[in-house]
């Protein structure tokens, strides 16, 4: 895709997945403007982060998902909380877990509407409004 049509499109709200595709502990591969992102399910919220372990480059959606909402890379098992942090190592010793702040994966704002969820192409933290139902019909 044109890179000025994929930057044009992150400031809006691109519908990913019906709600009904997201069973507790499913991750669901999706691509949106030409990114690879992971959509999932966590208690009542919906969450999306970009399907690639940035350790070496696994996709995330082949992963587990833990009760706690962390998503664990198949390949080395590196832990990325809710907010795309990196929040455990397995081959650091527990205690002496330093992990650099670099050490993260993007994570979008979603929102769900009408059975759909949509996923923008921005932080989680940016102030965007969610989708409004009159618009979707």
């Amino acid at each position: 895709m044109n890179t000025d049509v994929v930057r044009g499109l992150r400031g809006y709200w691109h519908p990913v997945c019906a709600e009904s595709d997201l069973e507790d502990g499913r991750l669901l591969p999706a691509t949106l403007l030409d990114e690879d992102i992971v959509v999932y399910r966590v208690g009542d919220d919906v969450l999306a982060v970009q399907d690639l372990c940035i350790h070496r480059g696994t996709r995330l959606s082949l992963g587990t998902l833990r009760d706690d909402g962390c998503l664990v890379c198949p390949y080395h098992g590196w832990e990325y909380d809710v907010t795309g942090r990196c929040v455990r190592i397995p081959s650091l010793p527990e205690k002496n877990q330093h992990i650099p702040s670099r050490a993260r994966v993007a994570a979008y704002a979603t929102a769900r509407r009408s059975g759909l969820v949509f996923v923008a192409h921005r932080p989680v933290t940016s102030s965007l409004r969610a989708p409004r139902p009159s618009r979707l019909a």
